[in-house]
């Protein structure tokens, strides 16, 4: 319960949408839901970590975030 607070809101909102996705792709085909989910999740994942490298470098040139980006 206590790591959004330390780490920021946006941990529970990637989850909350990942775990809707795989629902809804559920609903749709469950066996290849079963069989490539754990792919989605690891690509989402992967994914998160790599704008972490360009947002990193926009913070570091001192780049002000739209409002709808800050954390």
């Amino acid at each position: 319960m206590a790591i959004p607070f330390y780490l920021g809101g946006y941990f529970a909102i990637e989850k909350c949408l990942g775990s809707s996705i795989l629902l809804v792709w559920q609903m749709y085909n469950r066996q290849k839901a079963k069989d490539f989910g754990f792919a989605m999740a690891s690509a989402l994942i992967c994914g998160d970590s790599l704008w972490g490298i360009p947002a990193s470098i926009l913070a570091l040139a001192g780049v002000k975030a739209l409002f709808c980006l800050k954390l």
